[in-house]
């Protein structure tokens, strides 16, 4: 008997196989360099963010250049720090009508939306559209800085990911509430 994963799982790695998807359609772009850990890091550190601030590699997903440079590492950042650019990507497989990006819906973290607003052009999003029906044909992408997507944002809400640390409820935050549930009987295959 096959187990299948469970619905929130199942989406999960399906948002992580189109990302996926999305890193390797823009590294097609030789301006664009996915970076190990440490090199993430000193990039942050490099341009005035420290280890305490709450920014760290998982901040951004690749960085970009105006132009095609050497491959960025710990022995080339000092000379090529002036001209990198972090990159959140937001991908879809949404049929999305042009670079107008138009009914393009996305998630986004405070974290996401304080580092680029702190680092101003230097922090760009790229929406990615893994989709043919479109006015180009074929997938493509286009950069948007924060003040940019302000500039265009239709709607937004806040939303809160939680996860419940172990221990229990003591008196004084109230009083806890359990309801346990017997199983459904199965029913006999000489029942109906």
């Amino acid at each position: 008997m096959a187990t299948h994963a469970p619905a929130g799982r199942s989406k999960n790695l399906r948002d992580l196989r189109v990302e996926k998807e999305g890193h390797v359609l823009l590294l097609r772009d030789p301006r664009f360099q996915q970076l190990d850990t440490r090199t993430k890091n000193e990039i942050l550190r490099h341009l005035g963010i420290g280890p305490g601030e709450g920014y760290g590699p998982r901040s951004f997903d690749l960085v970009m250049t105006d132009k095609p440079v050497e491959a960025i590492t710990s022995d080339t950042i000092h000379e090529l720090v002036d001209m990198i650019r972090l990159v959140e990507l937001k991908t879809t497989k949404k049929a999305i009508r042009d670079e107008n990006l138009g009914g393009f819906f996305y998630g986004a973290t405070e974290n996401e939306y304080r580092l680029a607003a702190r680092l101003g052009d230097r922090f760009l999003f790229a929406f990615v559209v893994l989709n043919s029906q479109n006015r180009f044909g074929r997938p493509f992408a286009a950069l948007r800085t924060l003040e940019q997507i302000e500039a265009q944002t239709k709607s937004k809400r806040i939303q809160f990911q939680v996860t419940l640390r172990e221990g229990a409820i003591t008196d004084d935050q109230g009083r806890l509430v359990f309801i346990e549930i017997d199983e459904p009987p199965e029913s006999s295959p000489d029942a109906g």
